[in-house]
């Protein structure tokens, strides 16, 4: 997560591996909340791109159990913040 032009605050990445299923099992970092398939990760602060930058959730993904090789899948994510203009960035 990140931000063009200002820092901001209370970030929330919710992120959907359904799209993994029998591909891949996702790993969730310490600040995510898991529920299945999807979980809600908390960013205190949201950075600006640039030099300085670190990300911020990292997921790691391994092989399913008996998954083929060269199948793929997907991962959605939607991420709002406290900040901005109008009081919420999304």
């Amino acid at each position: 997560m990140y931000h063009d032009t200002f820092t901001v605050t209370d970030g929330r990445l919710t992120v959907d591996a359904s799209g993994l299923a029998g591909v891949a099992e996702v790993i969730w970092p310490e600040d995510c909340a898991p529920s299945g398939t999807t979980a809600v990760c908390a960013v205190a602060q949201v950075p600006v791109i640039g030099p300085d930058y670190s990300p911020q959730v990292v997921l790691e993904a391994h092989a399913a159990e008996g998954a083929e090789a060269g199948k793929q899948g997907t991962i959605t994510y939607a991420a709002t913040a406290t900040g901005g203009p109008e009081g919420t960035a999304g």
